[in-house]
């Protein structure tokens, strides 16, 4: 385990500390980094899980302490494993154990530091000769358990294709969300359910601009949010998303920004992952809507794209998710409409409906002629085998844009 923080109070949105623990075995060279690859805090952002290394963001007074678990099994009695913390590659902690006889034996080596630094300066862990092992906690999160949730710490008025960083991580089970790339990387194979929210504002962008993001896997887009920038020039608003997705290992999953000029906020934008049940007969489904559907009182709304469909249970000709087996769903749904003059669409009203009763509804009036609004929804229930849950329209000519309005739900719980 490796951790670092900042002594001087400086307030919480500009806080320094980082803490991150080994997340695979190693027998490191002679002066190779250590790298702490699975991540429980980074406010700052100033940690790499990739290189290893802590990097100043800030001036200031800094603690930092490390704690290697060693083993000797793959050492002679009478050699040694033995590391150091440098500061811009000056050793300034050394810590050093020799094996003792038996091949079975554990040991640790651990030190910890208060140094002054400027910014850019480089704090690492590293071993001091060849052969050091370093023990990893096998089970890197309770379960072996995959989920990351993480919050932007900084403004950024983000370009066309840019990945967007939340650099706050409050929570890395698995350690596969890299805080510094933006980017989760699959560890293990199975079913998952991201989330994104994004706080924008339009004081950099003139009316009828736009801000808008997707969420991509391995560089392909599967959820798009967009939102019209209205005419007042002091107008907060938001660009959210969620799917639910089967990951191979290595499959990279990211925000992006669609435009140039996208402003995300700190503190109110955030992504979040975790991995569902690993049952083999799992339920799940995420469907998009492929064409533009102006849509009357009580009409389905039938999202004819179908991107998953785990255990068979939506329908892409009626729009219909059947329940295949009985348990706790979870459901959500983000209808991306326009007012114009062609389509109409000046109010947008939907529900989700089980067996025929709505149990969510969303509704919002344009706020302008000619711009974007969103209106979206989730629940979790109880669902017996063969329950019919669907989305409908609750007022007359809800008009739903294609490719940017979605329809998802999995079973969480028996």
């Amino acid at each position: 385990m490796c951790c670092g923080i900042q002594s001087e109070k400086s307030g919480r949105i500009d806080s320094v500390a980082f803490s991150a623990i080994v997340n695979k075995a190693l027998i490191a060279k002679e002066n190779e980094t250590i790298p702490f690859g699975y991540v429980t805090l980074n406010e700052g952002n100033a940690y790499n899980a990739t290189s290893g290394i802590f990097t100043c963001p800030k001036p200031g007074l800094y603690l930092f302490s490390f704690h290697i678990l060693s083993f000797n099994s793959e050492k002679p009695e009478g050699s040694s494993s033995a590391v150091w913390l440098t500061v811009n590659g000056v050793p300034v902690v050394l810590t050093q154990e020799t094996v003792s006889a038996g091949g079975n034996k554990d040991f640790n080596l651990h030190g910890s530091i208060v140094a002054r630094l400027n910014v850019t300066d480089k704090v690492y862990v590293a071993s001091v000769i060849d052969g050091t092992v370093v023990y990893y906690r096998k089970k890197s999160a309770p379960n072996d358990s995959v989920a990351f949730s993480a919050v932007a710490n900084k403004l950024m008025l983000a370009k066309e294709n840019q990945t967007i960083l939340f650099g706050n991580v409050q929570l890395n089970e698995g350690g596969a969300y890299n805080a510094t790339s933006g980017v989760f990387v699959c560890p293990k194979s199975g079913l998952y359910l991201f989330s994104f929210h994004i706080l924008s504002f339009n004081s950099e962008q003139p009316e009828g601009s736009s801000s808008a993001v997707w969420l991509a896997v391995n560089g392909i887009p599967f959820v798009v949010s967009q939102q019209t920038v209205p005419a007042d020039g002091s107008k907060d608003y938001n660009l959210h998303g969620s799917t639910v997705i089967r990951l191979n290992v290595d499959d990279k999953v990211l925000i992006a920004s669609v435009i140039d000029g996208t402003n995300v906020y700190l503190l109110n934008s955030y992504f979040n992952g975790v991995q569902q049940n690993t049952s083999s007969n799992s339920v799940a489904f995420s469907a998009v809507a492929d064409t533009i559907i102006t849509a009357k009182k009580n009409e389905t709304i039938v999202f004819g794209y179908v991107q998953l469909n785990e255990g068979n249970g939506y329908n892409s000709s009626s729009g219909v998710f059947v329940c295949p087996r009985s348990g706790l769903y979870q459901f959500s749904y983000h209808i991306f409409t326009f007012y114009s003059y062609q389509y109409g669409g000046d109010a947008a009203g939907v529900w989700l409906s089980i067996n025929g009763t709505p149990s969510v509804m969303t509704q919002e009036t344009a706020p302008a002629k000619d711009v974007n609004y969103n209106v979206h929804g989730s629940t979790v229930v109880r669902l017996d085998k063969g329950d019919q849950v669907l989305i409908g329209s609750g007022i007359n000519a809800t008009l739903v844009f294609f490719m940017s309005s979605y329809f998802n739900g999995v079973r969480v719980a028996d």
